[in-house]
């Protein structure tokens, strides 16, 4: 790309996607901003984020999406963005750097750091400045309304990503992870998921798939959750998943790698434009990622919470779920007004069941965050985001109880049929697919060896018997604590 081509060092970068993506009215634009920040559920008091991947369509589609990961971001420590968005629009190898000193929106002009931009591009390593690329693309300028209103007093480094080859993204994320400082930067990758449908030339499928398409995502969003950028091309080579920003997140997870410090990777929500418009002929898949750099001491695999830590456990899931049902904040607490039990790193599962019916159930495998944290927002995504229910409505409070099952550390195990059900839980995995039966789940009635390697495979979206040949198992313990109701 040229280093000079459409626009001057001093121009500002015009807006193109107000009055399409998002309103072009500035009350408007702010009122549609702040509502989406407010309805990100979250609980306080989790490490900082600092990186997203979030979606770039219109507002109606993944505005609610991308407020669940922005509204997660503590923007006073915010001292600068990289946004990492694709080119839909111009075609070229590499990273595009922009010129300009600010990108305007309805809300103003945010200001970029044109120290950085430049550094950058006069580095190489794949990058280069280039406007035309910028001028008319909405991957980047959608994401701007929502940092001028979380980190106000940021400034921008904006790129966008053409073709990057695998061996190429580790370059590029050296020389980001050199210019950029760690402290006080949000790294931002606007990504849309899987793109499904005749006029995105990828039509694999014709039935269930809306659920197909989301299973395609999930694999997708496994790979990127445990860092692996590795995995993640070979999973979109294999599957020709349509990810418009893989090149980018490949980016991002390799500048995380060389931060020299580890980070928790979660995903915050997922959705479908074809499940908003009961359309199965036409989807794209929206996701929120976010990561954290952990400060909080490594998980002790051997320790057991208490039944004390239990009750509080449950008590503070119960509190969460009673706050967000009825549209209350939930003022989660200080670690510090915690036990240590509650706040070493933690992984639970948290069940609810209303009249003695199961009602949802989610949680986490690895010790990634502080066990309150973890059930807290386990709790909320069993009550509001398991996919095989509906939200949790205040009507059934009363007859609500929960369950929590705080988890040992996963390790293998060669021969399936030889956990210990009622015991031990299993995790199976199979290329990307994967599930997880917990301990109490396979003493149930019927609960066999066999009988619960079959419902893993069902699980996983896998042919009966697919257990038995290139799969691999984890087994775990998990302290169960139940209200009883």
């Amino acid at each position: 790309m040229a280093a000079q081509d459409a626009a001057a060092p001093n121009d500002i970068c015009p807006s193109s996607a107000a009055g399409r993506f998002y309103p072009a009215s500035p009350a408007l634009l702010e009122r549609a901003v702040r509502g989406f920040l407010a309805g990100g559920l979250r609980a306080g008091g989790e490490d900082p984020i600092v990186a997203l991947v979030v979606p770039h369509a219109g507002y109606a589609y993944s505005g609610a999406i991308a407020g669940r990961g922005y509204a997660g971001v503590d923007g006073a420590s915010i001292e600068r963005v990289v946004v990492l968005a694709p080119s839909h629009g111009v075609a070229f190898r590499g990273v595009a750097v922009a010129p300009f000193r600010a990108f305007r929106t309805p809300l103003g002009d945010l200001p970029v750091d044109m120290g950085a931009c430049a550094e950058l591009a006069q580095g190489g390593a794949g990058c280069s400045l280039g406007a035309e690329a910028f001028l008319g693309e909405h991957a980047l300028e959608v994401h701007l309304p929502f940092l001028q209103t979380v980190c106000p007093a940021a400034r921008l480094v904006p790129l966008l990503c053409g073709t990057v080859q695998p061996d190429e993204q580790d370059a590029i994320a050296a020389r980001l992870a050199a210019v950029v400082p760690q402290p006080g930067t949000l790294w931002v990758v606007s990504s849309d998921f899987t793109h499904y449908g005749a006029e995105f030339g990828y039509v694999p499928f014709s039935e269930d798939a809306l659920a197909r398409v989301e299973q395609l995502d999930r694999g997708a969003i496994a790979a990127i959750l445990r860092q692996d950028a590795a995995a993640l091309h070979e999973y979109l080579a294999a599957t020709g998943a349509t990810i418009c920003g893989a090149d980018a997140i490949g980016i991002l997870l390799s500048v995380l790698r060389r931060s020299g410090a580890p980070h928790a990777a979660r995903l915050l929500e997922y959705s479908q434009s074809g499940r908003l418009e009961h359309d199965d002929t036409h989807s794209v898949g929206y996701a929120a990622i976010a990561f954290s750099r952990l400060t909080a001491g490594p998980a002790d695999t051997a320790w057991q919470p208490s039944a004390t830590a239990g009750a509080a456990l449950l008590r503070l899931a119960r509190e969460a779920l009673g706050a967000a049902v009825l549209g209350r904040p939930f003022p989660s607490p200080a670690p510090g007004q915690l036990p240590a039990d509650l706040t070493r790193l933690g992984a639970a599962f948290v069940s609810l069941r209303v009249d003695g019916t199961r009602r949802g159930c989610m949680g986490s495998l690895e010790a990634e965050r502080p066990l309150y944290l973890d059930v807290i927002n386990n709790a909320l995504d069993a009550a509001f985001r398991d996919p095989r229910f509906a939200p949790l409505q205040a009507a059934e409070l009363a007859r609500l109880s929960l369950e929590v099952s705080v988890l040992s550390a996963l390790r293998p195990i060669a021969d399936p049929t030889h956990f210990e059900g009622g015991r031990q839980g299993l995790l199976l995995r199979r290329g990307q697919h994967w599930a997880v039966c917990l301990p109490q789940v396979a003493s149930e009635p019927g609960g066999d060896r066999l009988t619960t390697l079959e419902h893993l495979c069902r699980k996983a979206n896998l042919p009966p018997g697919a257990w038995r040949q290139g799969a691999t198992f984890q087994v775990f313990e998990a302290c169960v604590f139940s209200e009883g109701r």
